[in-house]
């Protein structure tokens, strides 16, 4: 990978919780190795709450699926906790299908995922309502 190459992923720790955005369609078996480190990283330096953004990630195949559940299974064993936030459609269905989203802590939004470990109760918006009740269609 050159200098200028877009980085897979980016790390970022605000109030304890580690987020970790995907690059675009980044979640790949490629990539996968260094996912797993940084939440290492994030864990070994005493941020056990893991975020992982996925806003960037269009589409996932079956590959995808088990990096997030080889991740959330590498986060718990490490002591830690996983919620995975900004998921497109196409992704959330995909997890629907294969009965992968009851597996893991889902949110519509990155500060809703960070609320929730930091234990604010910040009520739902009509805009959060939505989207729970689109994808239970």
């Amino acid at each position: 990978m050159s200098s200028d190459s877009p980085k897979p992923f980016h790390r970022e720790d605000v109030e304890g919780v580690c987020t970790i955005v995907v690059g675009y369609d980044q979640l790949v078996p490629e990539t996968s190795d260094q996912l797993y480190t940084l939440a290492a990283e994030a864990i070994a330096g005493d941020t056990k709450q893991i975020v992982l953004n996925l806003a960037n990630v269009p589409a996932i195949k079956s590959a995808a699926i088990a990096i997030l559940l080889q991740l959330q299974k590498r986060v718990r064993e490490a002591g830690g906790a996983l919620k995975i936030c900004r998921l497109h459609s196409e992704v959330f269905r995909l997890l629907q299908l294969t009965h992968s989203a009851e597996l893991f802590d889902i949110h519509e939004k990155q500060r809703d995922a960070v609320a929730a470990f930091l234990g604010r109760s910040e009520p739902p918006s009509e805009t959060a309502k939505s989207w729970r009740s689109w994808f239970s269609r």
